[in-house]
């Protein structure tokens, strides 16, 4: 525990100097997204009618999304980083488990990349009262459960995760997977019920998206926000435990896959290539 301590700590304060030392880099990918945003808002949701708690969805929905993309491929790039150096297999032999030096190092990311979410998603707002009469007191007077927002968010990052630890498993076999992220990066916006709502897919593709990491928790944060779901009745509501089932899945798999590959790289002798 004290090692991912340290861990989240180091990572930290490395991104606060990348930002500070490159900060015309970050806030252009901020400013990149928000461009994203504002052609989807100008045109899929320039005639939106949807109430206060739909708009303050989707803004939450945006913050998971762009949390999301940067967690799913944090340990690929990590690995990445270290085989660049060449560090990775000096890690690889430390007494630290790689993938507590993993989790803590995602944390840390975690913490910033939460600050961009923000950032966006204000960005967004800006955008969407441009078509609709907001104000901020408007949700601020929102009915909704703050703990089960909270468990919520958490039980997706925990899924997407578990996610990135698949993809960081195969980043140690293939080396290069940006290509990769890159389209589930936009896959996830269209398919989790960010932009189009599930009722607006086919059948078939539904169910997929009903797999992906990010969709179980866009459908209990609409619960939460639309239905003012409490916590006591969140967790009564299947969605909730099939939430916690993908979640745990996904973690598990994840992780199981990452340690298998990750041994298979080192017999094999393949850490320092990239």
């Amino acid at each position: 525990m004290t090692e991912m301590i340290y861990s989240i700590k180091a990572e930290f304060v490395k991104f606060k100097g990348m930002f500070i030392r490159y900060y015309i880099d970050s806030i252009s990918e901020i400013v990149s997204y928000g461009l994203l945003m504002f052609g989807l808002i100008l045109t899929v949701f320039q005639n939106l009618t949807g109430t206060n708690e739909q708009i303050f969805q989707l803004m939450v929905g945006i913050f998971i999304w762009y949390i999301g993309i940067n967690a799913i491929a944090v340990f690929s790039f990590i690995l990445q980083e270290e085989m660049v150096l060449g560090t990775l297999e000096q890690i690889a032999i430390t007494k630290v488990p790689i993938e507590k030096m993993l989790l803590g190092r995602a944390i840390g990311t975690f913490i910033f990349d939460s600050l961009g979410a923000i950032v966006l998603s204000t960005i967004s707002f800006s955008f969407v009262a441009i078509f609709r009469d907001l104000s901020l007191e408007t949700f601020f007077s929102l009915n909704l459960s703050i703990p089960s927002l909270i468990i919520v968010i958490l039980l997706t990052m925990v899924s997407i995760y578990g996610f990135s630890f698949i993809l960081a498993g195969f980043s140690l076999v293939f080396k290069r997977i940006g290509a990769i992220t890159t389209l589930l990066n936009y896959l996830f916006l269209f398919l989790i019920g960010l932009v189009m709502a599930s009722n607006q897919l086919p059948p078939t593709i539904d169910l997929v998206t009903k797999l992906l990491p990010m969709t179980l928790g866009v459908i209990n944060l609409k619960q939460v926000i639309i239905d003012s779901t409490t916590l006591v009745e969140l967790v009564s509501t299947y969605e909730f435990w099939l939430l916690i089932l993908n979640s745990g899945l996904y973690f598990f798999i994840g992780l199981s896959l990452f340690k298998l590959l990750f041994n298979i790289s080192i017999k094999n002798g393949k850490l320092s290539s990239y």
